[in-house]
């Protein structure tokens, strides 16, 4: 069968619904038979009964790293079938700094946000090569208001965590906006969210935390102004 076939079937492994929802939109552009997954235990019970060829998996996913599926599905897949092709994702822009980025060297890694147009080329292995590419068309409008929708619920449990010390909750929550703020192309809300990231990962002073956060408050702000 063609790489190009309609049939082709493709599986997205990515915890986060903004994201997975643009992913697996993108692709049913192309090609009909999209399933998608939010954890590694969901993705392998569903990849052993379906049997995707290419399977798009998000690096970090609150079950593991994404591609110690690849792992767990080649050592048990048919010898009869050819094992699915993986296509790494991140919403890391440095990814030698992301979790699992080491065991994903032989991988194509696809930096968040990727536009409609690569993910078809990388799913139809017409280009493996990285990129971060802001997502386009008509798209856009919508995602934006899914992304108010989820500030107004992510940032009183990050403000939260943060108060707490929480770093891993804080650390899960940051992962996902800054994935959002960059799918729908808010470069201020991102840069802002990043910097709350690296000093939470720093153990900064408390002053530097509140700094940081009021300039994530602040970006929110202008967005929720337009």
């Amino acid at each position: 069968r063609s790489p190009s076939s309609e049939n082709l079937r493709v599986m997205v492994v990515d915890d986060h619904h903004l994201s997975r929802q643009f992913t697996v939109a993108a692709l049913r552009q192309f090609t009909p038979n999209v399933k998608q997954a939010a954890s590694l235990s969901a993705a392998e019970a569903r990849a052993t009964q379906w049997s995707p060829e290419v399977i798009l998996v998000d690096l970090e996913l609150p079950d593991g790293n994404g591609l110690a599926l690849a792992g767990r599905l080649r050592a048990g897949w048919p010898a009869s079938q050819p094992p699915p092709r993986f296509i790494a994702m991140t919403g890391y822009r440095d990814i030698d700094t992301c979790a699992g980025y080491g065991a994903s060297r032989n991988v194509p890694v696809l930096v968040k946000p990727v536009s409609a147009s690569r993910l078809k080329d990388a799913v139809l292995g017409e280009d493996t090569a990285e990129a971060a590419a802001v997502s386009e068309g008509t798209a856009l409008p919508t995602l934006r208001r899914l992304f108010r929708d989820e500030l107004a619920t992510d940032l009183p449990a990050l403000e939260t965590a943060v108060a707490n010390r929480d770093m891993q909750r804080a650390a899960s929550i940051l992962h996902r906006l800054i994935a959002s703020s960059a799918l729908c192309a808010e470069p201020a809300i991102e840069d802002a969210l990043r910097a709350l990231d690296a000093v939470l990962r720093g153990r900064a002073s408390a002053g530097r935390i509140a700094g940081a956060w009021v300039r994530v408050l602040n970006r929110v702000e202008e967005l929720s102004g337009r």
